[in-house]
């Protein structure tokens, strides 16, 4: 018995688009040709641009580790923590 492609070739060639462009992309998701780019340098007198680095708070994974202290004292591979959104009521 065959058995039947998992995808068609149009979604053959799109992924394969995203692999490529995905390949172009440092761990940060910033294409790498920009990020190591002369351009960018900050020692470079004649850059156009540079990177600054931004902080975000992820208020679902401060709840997480928050919660996992509870915990620190009786560790267990059995628990799996996560967040779940609460909304508040309105008045």
């Amino acid at each position: 018995m065959t058995r039947e492609s998992e995808f068609d070739p149009e979604q053959h060639a799109m992924l394969a688009g995203l692999a490529e462009y995905e390949a172009l992309l440092g761990p940060h998701g910033l294409p790498v040709d920009e990020t190591t780019s002369s351009e960018a340098d900050p020692n470079n007198p004649d850059a156009t641009y540079h990177y600054e680095a931004k902080v975000l708070r992820d208020w679902a994974q401060t709840a997480i580790e928050e919660r996992e202290k509870d915990f620190k004292d009786h560790p267990s591979h059995a628990r799996r923590f996560y967040a779940v959104r609460v909304d508040h009521s309105s008045k």
